[in-house]
């Protein structure tokens, strides 16, 4: 794929994480995370070069994220833990009117989600370990000019699930989740797992469950010029399914192989309405996922390594109501997904050579380019016991890629090249 001059992509992060151990039961994890985007939009309309977007949108977004965690029991067999987070977000797609180029006011999309989840588990005996948990989660909304103000949804659940050793070399793992929804109601989620271990290197493992997934806040208001969410959307419901196997060859090669498929029904999809410049929050009737992963590890001497991978990923969805036939998802960012790890370990330095590539695109969804590779390298020097310098340089061969489409043929470009200098401290 080729690279950009200029992504027009402006992130600033900051990270904060604070933990004090109290005694080998107890410990308190304080964690901050806030994040601004500023990216300009592209115009590709199946031309071979990208330009800035004539109607001048911009996607802005800021987020502040907070968390603290009490972790208890921690020199149990199961630890438990009790979280309280408090997340932010500000999100404004501007730009100008399509047809009279007049500048388009949007008040930005407010949104807060805050909530509580607990986890606590017991090792009953030698064959049974018992998990349970729960979660209060609400959201509240806001976007002045589209009409509304102060829109909640709160989402209660609970779940259990059962570790249980059944023999010498295998596991069964049941378990079920209880939502209970402000507007969506109450739905339960069974799952189950199973494992088991041929010999000492091998092990085969398969699972299947229930999904249960209600709109998000996005999904039902969310309004920006060429963008909207629909307050009419039903909650996705289907299965997901998983086997897979897992082989040490020798204590410096691995591998392993795992197929999934999941079906959904009122999966929901960020559509392109025809005839016009808009993407709709839209329920599809069924949609299919299916496809493979290969995983390769090998430890090539006590400095160096590296680990290969190959997923395959298909996704196929009918929408019935308006006529729309969509057949295989045009917007599916890695059909074949491959990637490439090179490490290096060698008393306090570290470095690591990544590498991401996709192929297989669909060339007219993505601006005629069927295919990328995006590579990051990180370089770490340990100064002292408690203290880390770091370096990293991501998207080194400054590729152009997208990951979010806007109305018709534009998007909003991915970060180019990008640097970061760092230093991580423990007390």
């Amino acid at each position: 794929s080729p690279t950009m001059e200029n992504s027009d992509y402006n992130n600033n992060s900051f990270s904060m994480k604070l933990k004090n151990r109290f005694s080998d039961a107890n410990s308190l994890v304080v964690s901050y995370n806030h994040k601004s985007v500023d990216s300009g939009l592209y115009d590709c309309f199946g031309s071979t070069s990208s330009l800035p977007s004539s109607y001048g949108n911009r996607l802005q977004e800021n987020f502040n994220n907070y968390a603290v965690t009490w972790n208890y029991n921690e020199d149990k067999d199961v630890p438990a833990y009790i979280r309280f987070f408090y997340n932010e977000k500000t999100i404004d797609m501007g730009g100008r009117d399509p047809i009279t180029y007049a500048v388009l006011q949007h008040a930005p999309m407010y949104n807060r989600v805050m909530g509580i989840d607990t986890q606590q588990g017991w090792k009953l005996s030698d064959k049974h370990t018992l998990v349970t948990g729960s979660e209060w989660h609400q959201s509240n909304s806001s976007n002045s000019l589209s009409g509304y103000e102060d829109k909640k949804l709160t989402n209660r659940s609970m779940f259990v699930q059962d570790t249980w050793k059944l023999a010498d070399k295998w596991t069964l793992v049941p378990g079920v989740r209880m939502d209970s929804h402000s507007a969506f109601g109450t739905h339960w989620s069974p799952k189950v797992a199973i494992n088991y271990l041929a010999d000492a290197d091998t092990q085969v493992y398969a699972s299947w469950g229930r999904v249960f997934k209600a709109p998000t806040a996005d999904d039902l208001y969310y309004k920006a010029w060429g963008t909207y969410g629909n307050p009419d959307l039903q909650a996705e419901t289907g299965y997901t399914a998983t086997i897979g196997m897992n082989h040490n060859f020798n204590e410096k090669t691995s591998a392993g192989i795992s197929f999934f498929q999941s079906r959904l029904n009122d999966a929901i999809t960020w559509l392109n309405i025809p005839g016009i410049l808009n993407y709709v929050a839209t329920n599809l009737d069924e949609e299919k996922r299916q496809g493979m992963e290969l995983t390769f590890k090998h430890e090539l001497s006590p400095m160096w390594s590296y680990d290969i991978g190959y997923s395959y990923i298909r996704r196929e969805a009918t929408k019935k109501a308006n006529g729309i036939a969509m057949g295989v998802d045009p917007s599916n960012l890695q059909p074949n997904g491959y990637r490439i790890g090179v490490h290096y370990n060698s008393g306090d330095w570290k470095a690591n050579l990544l590498g991401t590539i996709g192929s297989g695109l669909d060339a007219q969804y993505y601006n005629n380019n069927s295919s990328y590779n995006v590579w990051d390298f990180n370089l770490s020097y340990d100064i002292k016991k408690n203290i880390t310098t770091y370096f990293k340089v991501n998207n080194l061969t400054n590729q152009e890629y997208f990951e979010q489409k806007a109305s018709g043929g534009s998007y909003y470009p991915c970060a180019g090249r990008f640097y970061q200098v760092g230093l991580t401290c423990t007390f």
